[in-house]
């Protein structure tokens, strides 16, 4: 694969990411299957990994937030394949909705955040994601 097409491939990945994920469905299975069985994720709540780690991680974001969430990525970079990985960095806000105890009036939240990735792409072009890393902030 070209370097062109890999970068393409990964900036279309994050887009579908993020588009799959705003809905918080209930079924994970998509976003599992472009997961390292060896994934590390790092979010502001904890680390977490493997399968069972993002599964633990995102039913306590659901649980959190309400479905509707929006990533606004403001910036995209990726970096030189090494060792069979590529690093994605993203500058975005997200937006997103505070579940509230009954009669407590909803929150919104736009959150500046840093996510930092590392994926592999294979022949294909099927992407999975190894590394996840999310901080607070630009």
């Amino acid at each position: 694969m070209s370097t062109d097409t890999v970068q393409q491939t990964i900036q279309q990945f994050v887009s579908d990411w993020f588009r799959a994920m705003e809905p918080m469905p209930d079924n994970i299975d998509w976003f599992v299957d472009h997961l390292s069985d060896s994934l590390v994720l790092s979010m502001p709540e904890g680390e977490f990994e493997g399968h069972t780690g993002f599964e633990q991680w995102y039913r306590g974001a659901a649980k959190t937030f309400q479905a509707g969430w929006v990533h606004d990525v403001q910036e995209l970079k990726v970096g030189e394949e090494s060792e069979g990985l590529y690093p994605v960095e993203m500058a975005l806000n997200l937006v997103a909705t505070l579940n509230s105890p009954e009669g407590k009036p909803a929150r919104q939240l736009n959150l500046p955040l840093r996510e930092r990735w590392t994926v592999a792409v294979s022949e294909t072009g099927a992407v999975a994601i190894h590394s996840y890393r999310v901080t607070m902030g630009r």
